[in-house]
């Protein structure tokens, strides 16, 4: 079995890395320059995509459906392939496009995961499968070697991706909830540390707002785990979900249009926990760092 992987950043290098250390074959490439100390050592690098053609199985990491269509259009990466799997977050529309292009002459999983950088590091992600369960068979070796727990959903291929979508909604809106919170008692002269306390100790003491109550107290929003440029890109998708299935989500809404506004302050290369900003700008208040 040899293993293609696009996409080394910061979510694809630890799970190629974490691969790896279960003796799995792997080629990779990045379209921008990697440093080769970064990979485990038997990785092989390579320079241009062409040299992946001769893997049988292709993994791919990449931030956007564009990415996604490069690689199935603009290279010949493909040839060969008995599997794609697509751990990249992406549209409903492009996977119904990609099922069209691939003809069965490949199989195609987007089989996204959940966890930012630190947990993939750990190994830990979680992993969303849905779809033919002889086939998850197939590559749950694979996935196990960066993952905690594989969730399997149903037989419908889309399922997987929508409820990745639906957790990232949730994040987001757990952001948003807490930077409006933040907010209102900063505002009437409470320490935001003391009431990160109250929070912790008293109402959400679990990992999601553990996070991102002291990514926000402590105005830690650089280097990001993750962009609020993607934040955006992921909120679409979401409320391009909602309109799919006829399910009103006007909650997304709001969010997104918080997100247009850290783009508009140039806040793009924020982590997306810097959505927290919008509320104290809307509440007059300055001090944001």
């Amino acid at each position: 079995m040899k293993i293609a992987f696009i996409g080394l950043g910061t979510m694809g290098m630890p799970i190629v890395n974490n691969i790896s250390k279960k003796n799995f074959f792997i080629k990779a490439w990045d379209k921008r320059p990697i440093d080769p100390s970064k990979l485990e050592a038997n990785i092989i690098l390579c320079q241009t995509p062409s040299e992946l053609e001769d893997c049988d199985i292709l993994m791919t990491m990449v931030p956007d459906d564009n990415a996604i269509r490069n690689i199935a259009y603009e290279t010949k990466v493909l040839t060969n392939k008995k599997i794609w799997i697509n751990l990249s977050t992406t549209s409903l529309a492009l996977l119904q496009e990609i099922n069209k292009f691939r003809q069965n002459r490949f199989e195609y999983h987007v089989i996204p995961v959940m966890g930012r950088c630190d947990v993939a590091e750990a190994g830990q992600l979680d992993v969303y499968y849905s779809g033919n369960k002889q086939q998850l068979a197939l590559v749950e070796p694979i996935l196990n070697s960066f993952s905690k727990k594989i969730w399997y959903l149903n037989e419908k291929r889309e399922t997987a991706l929508l409820t990745k979508l639906a957790g990232n909604f949730l994040l987001n809106a757990t952001i948003e909830a807490l930077g409006e919170a933040f907010a209102l008692v900063e505002k009437a002269s409470v320490e935001r540390q003391v009431f990160a306390d109250i929070i912790m100790d008293s109402m959400f003491k679990c990992p999601v707002y553990e996070l991102y109550t002291d990514m926000i107290v402590n105005r830690k929003f650089s280097p990001p785990g993750f962009p609020l440029e993607l934040g955006l890109k992921d909120i679409n998708l979401i409320i391009d979900a909602g309109e799919h299935y006829r399910v009103p989500l006007p909650y997304a809404s709001i969010v997104k249009d918080h997100f247009i506004e850290g783009m508009a302050y140039n806040e793009q290369t924020l982590d997306e926990s810097a959505l927290s900003i919008s509320a104290i700008r809307h509440s007059n208040q300055t001090k944001t760092n």
